[in-house]
């Protein structure tokens, strides 16, 4: 019971007084103990460099460290491939429809400005023999307009490659340059009163001279292979030419009398032998020198001296064919397609790469043939199928010797070219 004497009345003062209610937190979260980071590392005391010393010079030539030269003999780095080619020098430009059209339409306009040249020199020759009016000097002046109309060429040819560095018009200027040169000089050198019509020694050299200049050194037309290409052709063909006078069309003469014509004497003409050495060796050399180059990253020069090399190395198998006999051509094919192939396959030139495997299969086909006969054809037949999966076998085991990725797997090192 509650003790009566207890005031009811919350309003008396002796009414108890109530305890406040304090609210109910909930404990603190124990946070983690900090992190003890290690002590800072101790650098070790900066290094005491020695005491600068007193410079006294030296004469000229004798400083440590170089070498004893003469003032004006400083050692200067070698020109040669250093010479900067700009992109042109490692790779060649991918194709395009539009550089080529250009560079195949100024090949047509060139055509034409032959063609107008000598229609009128001819017509102005044919005048000074059949009339008493013309003589040799209408005739020299006649050859004027080709000389004209190809400088000319030449000219916007140079001004197209310099202003337009890439492109269809720089691809045009270049061809038009490059193949005016050795036509104007045709005109300029052409003479009646002379044995020769025209001068072989002035169209080469100063040919040469001029497309190196343009590769080499002129802005615009630097780094073109074509100036090159013309250039290792010209001189194959042109010191082919001083060994054996009419070696090209003399060739195709005594092939064609030979073969057509039952003769009981020798068929008179040039040495086929002194063809065929020349040619491999320029055909050769010229692939060698294309491997080094791309050994060294220089895949745009090695291009114009892959199809040069080409060109000559056919020509000195051909020439050699009648030396060599059907069997010798054949192992000519075979040795010459795996290691000209193999080299164009390790830098990646696809045509020179099928192009000479291809020969490889010439030169079997020559072998089979010969031990055949024509009267065992159908065994010839057998023998090429045989012949022709045991290749297929060497191509699969090839590729795995020789650690080959596949054929679309970039080569390290190595871009994709057509030839």
């Amino acid at each position: 019971m509650s003790d009566p004497t207890e005031p009811r009345d919350p309003n008396d003062p002796q009414y108890p007084a109530v305890p406040p209610i304090e609210p109910q937190h909930p404990a603190p979260h124990p946070y983690p103990a900090p992190q003890q980071y290690p002590a800072p590392q101790q650098y070790p005391a900066p290094q005491q460099y020695p005491a600068p010393q007193s410079y006294a010079p030296q004469p000229y030539g004798q400083q440590q460290g170089y070498p004893q030269q003469p003032y004006g003999q400083q050692p200067v780095a070698p020109v040669g491939f250093r010479i900067n080619l700009g992109e042109r020098g490692s790779r060649r430009p991918e194709p395009r429809l539009g550089t080529a059209l250009a560079g195949a339409g100024i090949a047509l306009a060139i055509a034409g400005v032959l063609l107008w040249s000598l229609t009128y020199l001819i017509e102005g020759i044919a005048s000074a023999f059949n009339s008493d009016s013309g003589g040799p000097g209408d005739v020299d002046s006649r050859r004027l307009l080709g000389v004209f109309l190809s400088l000319a060429v030449v000219l916007i040819g140079y001004i197209l490659a310099i202003r337009w560095k890439n492109g269809p018009l720089a691809t045009a200027g270049v061809a038009a340059s490059a193949i005016g040169i050795p036509i104007a000089m045709a005109f300029l050198s052409f003479s009646l009163n002379s044995s020769s019509p025209i001068s072989a020694d002035a169209i080469v050299l100063v040919s040469l001279a001029i497309w190196l200049i343009s590769y080499l050194f002129v802005p615009g037309a630097r780094g073109h292979t074509f100036y090159l290409g013309l250039a290792s052709i010209e001189l194959w063909v042109y010191l082919l030419d001083k060994a054996e006078p009419n070696a090209l069309t003399g060739f195709a003469t005594r092939s064609a009398i030979s073969r057509i014509v039952d003769t009981t004497g020798p068929v008179h003409g040039p040495d086929l032998t002194t063809i065929a050495a020349i040619s491999f060796v320029f055909g050769l050399g010229y692939y060698a020198i294309a491997a080094l180059l791309d050994r060294r990253g220089r895949g745009g020069p090695a291009t114009a001296l892959v199809l040069s090399g080409f060109a000559a190395t056919v020509a000195g198998i051909a020439a050699a064919a009648d030396d060599f006999g059907q069997v010798g051509t054949g192992v000519t094919l075979i040795v010459l397609g795996l290691v000209i192939a193999g080299f164009a396959a390790h830098a990646g030139r696809r045509f020179t790469t099928w192009v000479w495997a291809t020969a490889v299969a010439l030169g079997l086909a020559l072998i089979l043939a010969k031990a055949t006969g024509t009267d065992h054809l159908a065994v010839a037949g057998v023998l090429f199928i045989v012949f022709g999966f045991v290749m297929v076998g060497g191509g699969y085991a090839a590729t795995h010797l020789l650690n080959e990725p596949d054929e679309f797997a970039p080569l390290a090192g190595t871009a994709s070219r057509a030839y």
